[in-house]
């Protein structure tokens, strides 16, 4: 009896202990499943601007890199300028991830808003003569495949690349002027169009638990090129020269996002 009791007693014991071992040990974290989040953070943008002018008459609108600087008659000019419109940025994602092993394979899509401006002018001659070139880079997506490296249990790295989009407006302005205090009605080209481009980039994820993942992401953002074009026009009194400016945008973004994982 002494036998049986001792062994029953050991048995107990051992079954007890392995059950406490086994909830003291947290469940091996997957990333296989939907999740829905938001994020916030800031974007650096860029824009390039190629122009081209057409001839303009001297006492009107002189370009001065191409008329001997209000001498003699214009015969048009090109030039380049650039600008950096950022500011804050932030959004929602979803997507979906599926793990093999320590590789986790998924795909993202995501809609920020952003509403970040910049502009650079150009002065001709010793008239003031200018044109400013304005850019004003607003909402942006994304739709990305993305692979991944679990590690630590519940620590994801991943890269990330696919398909942008997004709004961005633009604006030529002329101005004629016959001193830096004395400028006239100036000639105004915009428009606001939806450009397609592409995005690459990559970022650390953190299960916080099976619902909950908090992580750190970098995207570059390159989108097509928008031209603005316009044929010469009277304002007012002053004869404004044909103009088409080719604006480039692109962006780096950094932020912060947490989901929430239907695991």
């Amino acid at each position: 009896m002494r036998r049986f009791l001792s062994a029953a007693f050991a048995a107990f014991l051992t079954t007890t202990f392995a059950q406490i071992a086994s909830a003291a040990s947290p469940a091996a974290y997957t990333w296989t499943g939907f999740y829905l989040g938001v994020n916030a953070g800031y974007s650096w943008g860029h824009t390039t601007t190629d122009t081209s002018q057409g001839p303009a008459t001297v006492g009107q609108y002189a370009t001065g890199p191409c008329d001997n600087n209000g001498v003699g008659p214009a015969t048009g000019c090109s030039f380049s300028t650039s600008s950096d419109p950022s500011g804050a940025i932030g959004g929602i994602q979803a997507g979906y991830d599926y793990q093999m092993g320590m590789m986790v394979y998924g795909i993202e899509a995501d809609f920020d808003w952003r509403n970040q401006s910049d502009s650079s002018r150009t002065v001709f001659n010793n008239f003031f003569d200018n044109q400013l070139d304005d850019s004003n880079q607003k909402w942006v997506g994304t739709v990305r495949g993305r692979i991944g490296y679990a590690f630590a249990n519940n620590f994801l790295a991943y890269v990330s690349g696919g398909l942008a989009y997004g709004n961005l407006e633009h604006t030529v302005t002329q101005t004629f002027c016959t001193g830096a205090s004395n400028c006239r009605v100036p000639r105004i080209v915009s428009d606001s169009q939806t450009e397609v481009g592409w995005t690459v980039g990559g970022g650390v994820d953190y299960a916080i638990d099976q619902q909950w993942s908090f992580g750190v992401e970098y995207l570059y953002i390159d989108l097509e090129s928008d031209t603005l074009s316009a044929s010469a026009a009277t304002v007012g009194p002053t004869l404004y020269p044909a103009v088409s400016a080719k604006f480039h945008d692109s962006s780096q973004i950094l932020r912060a996002r947490l989901d929430f994982r239907f695991n």
